[in-house]
């Protein structure tokens, strides 16, 4: 079976030769009538094929999706159960005064370290403050500007154009 391109172009051939000698496609001989009408039925078949495609990939995605989410759930009860049990170690290295247990194959040990915590952000002297900007083009207002004539430097309006699937 041809592809859907090649079904497309050989509709426009026959219909671009029988444009000239013929106004209505009716007087058509039977035999083309027959073929225009077979070529028909591949196109709608094509698409339908093509769509059926497309709506399993979409459903593929959808299952995929949720396969991460469960382990992305799994995963996180696996971190938590880690936490429970490095805290468990640690209250019992604690009571029971010990900065290291060893066993066969691991070796566990107390290890302190410092950091920051910020109270009063407004508080700090300017020499322990870096000040940081970012821009974030309002596209939607951008947009809403050039649809109205306006000329926004350093932006266009594209318009693009792509198949939906019903």
């Amino acid at each position: 079976m041809p592809n859907l391109a090649d079904i497309e172009s050989e509709i426009q051939n026959i219909l671009n030769h029988f444009a000239e000698d013929v106004d209505d496609l009716n007087e058509l001989d039977n035999d083309v009538k027959e073929y225009l009408k077979d070529l028909l039925y591949q196109e709608q078949t094509k698409i339908d094929g093509i769509g059926h495609v497309i709506r399993k990939k979409q459903n593929e995605i959808n299952f995929l999706k949720e396969e991460e989410q469960r382990f992305k759930q799994k995963r996180n009860a696996i971190d938590r159960s880690i936490e429970r049990l490095k805290n468990y170690i640690y209250e019992v290295m604690v009571d029971n005064e010990k900065t290291q247990l060893k066993g066969a194959a691991t070796t566990i040990y107390l290890r302190s370290s410092e950091s920051v915590i910020i109270e009063d952000e407004d508080a700090l002297p300017s020499e322990f403050v870096e000040i940081r900007t970012s821009k974030h083009p309002q596209k939607d207002k951008i947009k809403a500007a050039i649809k109205e004539g306006n000329v926004v430097d350093g932006a266009v309006l594209k318009t693009t154009t792509r198949a939906v699937l019903r």
